[in-house]
């Protein structure tokens, strides 16, 4: 192999990627209405539970409506910019999590537990973003949030341990959705086209062989 084609071999992957077509506003907003639904169901039953608003059926069905929508429409932006990451780290000869584990990890009983968390790092890996405490903030604090959200319906009566629950989970949301924002913003950042080349060069020295 001449010097020439050696060089042209290992050379960092640098092809010049389109930007973002508004999926990184996307999946905020979309996430942003699932943190404030579940925000907003937390206050709800928190005021119901102790009396300061009547807890009738008309109320209660207001707010499942509130939840599904949220949570499906977080969903769909979330898979959206997922899947749009995906994109740009396949057209430039990356490996990335294929498709039906970004949309469908989330939706496989137990396997959601770990599926959208090895999406997230394995996009976080090919980029320059934040430290990986961020990966587990975001992470943990979901499921903690859903385990509250559990722990909440399975206790009989309202009381000092209920509002407990819901005070956790309310916060584990609230960090969760912060560190949620800022994955989103510097994976979407370092995978524009201004950055792509320090990004690729950075990542370049961590590939494995044969990636």
């Amino acid at each position: 192999m001449s010097e020439a084609d050696f060089a042209a071999v290992a050379a960092p992957r640098t092809r010049v990627l389109r930007p973002y077509s508004g999926e990184r506003e996307f999946a905020l907003i979309g996430t942003g209405l699932t943190a404030l639904a579940g925000v907003s169901v937390s206050l709800a039953v928190l005021l119901a539970d102790s009396g300061s608003i009547a807890w009738t059926s008309t109320n209660a069905a207001m707010l499942i409506v509130v939840v599904v929508m949220g949570n499906i429409v977080g969903y769909v932006s979330i898979c959206v910019w997922m899947q749009a990451t995906r994109t740009r780290l396949t057209a430039a000869g990356y490996d990335a999590p294929p498709t039906w584990k970004i949309w469908l990890g989330w939706l496989i009983p137990f396997y959601a537990i770990v599926a959208p968390y090895q999406v997230m790092r394995a996009l976080r890996e090919r980029t320059t973003s934040p430290q990986a405490a961020l990966m587990l903030t975001w992470w943990l604090g979901w499921l903690v949030y859903l385990v509250c959200d559990r722990a909440y319906g399975a206790i009989p009566t309202a009381g000092p341990t209920t509002y407990g629950v819901l005070a956790i989970g309310t916060v584990a949301l609230i960090a969760s959705y912060a560190a949620l924002v800022r994955l989103i913003m510097t994976i979407s950042a370092s995978l524009q086209p201004r950055n792509w080349a320090q990004t690729a060069a950075s990542t370049s020295t961590t590939e494995p062989a044969g990636a």
